[in-house]
């Protein structure tokens, strides 16, 4: 028989093994990327922040005054005082003057002479009733300035504080100076009710323009 012959083959040191587990990575760049962008974000927040601060700041040369404290105790408004009847004695010519402003009562007496403003109730006004109007004030007006003038004012007849009839007179149109006019006053209370002397206790006249 032959002689066997022995073949043999130099294998290598190192032969790599599929099945081992690799190396792992490094994360040291990533890790330097994440703190990068989170000192860049921070830097962004207190730019901006320091920019609104600025916003809000008063500029040089001006001064800022803080709004007064609201006081710990609410202060009601207060009501403007009832206008109180102004008591007019006659003067030596009999009449009575009322020298009260606009809107400003001034106590009469009905049939006497009074005089409001630019014109005057001459003596002898007094109530009338007529069927279906029912009682209406009537008299005679003058105008007594220098100047052409329309009247317009009211007569109130009281029940102490309440008001039972409110009669409302004005003329036409402008009295010239001296001219006269007869006037009839409606009441804007109660037209049907017939007012008669002790339903009243006292009676205000008092101009409205």
């Amino acid at each position: 028989m032959g002689a066997i012959v022995s073949q043999q083959y130099d294998l290598p040191q190192y032969q790599h093994n599929p099945y081992q587990p690799p190396k792992p990575k490094s994360h040291k760049g990533r890790n330097a990327l994440i703190i990068l962008a989170a000192v860049i974000g921070i830097l962004v927040v207190i730019g901006v922040a320091a920019a609104g601060g600025g916003a809000n700041k008063p500029q040089a040369g001006t001064t800022t005054t803080a709004p007064p404290a609201a006081s710990q105790q609410s202060v009601a408004p207060s009501k403007p005082a009832a206008s109180k009847p102004v008591v007019s004695k006659p003067a030596s010519d009999g009449i009575t003057h009322c020298t009260g402003d606009r809107h400003k009562p001034c106590v009469v007496a009905l049939g006497k002479p009074f005089a409001l403003g630019k014109h005057r109730m001459e003596k002898g006004w007094k109530l009338q009733t007529q069927e279906y109007l029912g009682t209406q004030l009537v008299g005679k007006l003058t105008n007594t300035s220098n100047d052409a003038s329309m009247a317009y004012f009211h007569v109130k007849f009281l029940q102490g504080k309440s008001v039972v009839a409110n009669f409302q007179c004005a003329t036409s149109d402008d009295l010239e100076p001296g001219q006269d006019e007869q006037v009839e006053c409606v009441n804007m209370v109660d037209v049907k009710t017939s007012l008669k002397p002790g339903n009243y206790t006292s009676i205000t006249a008092e101009a409205d323009f």
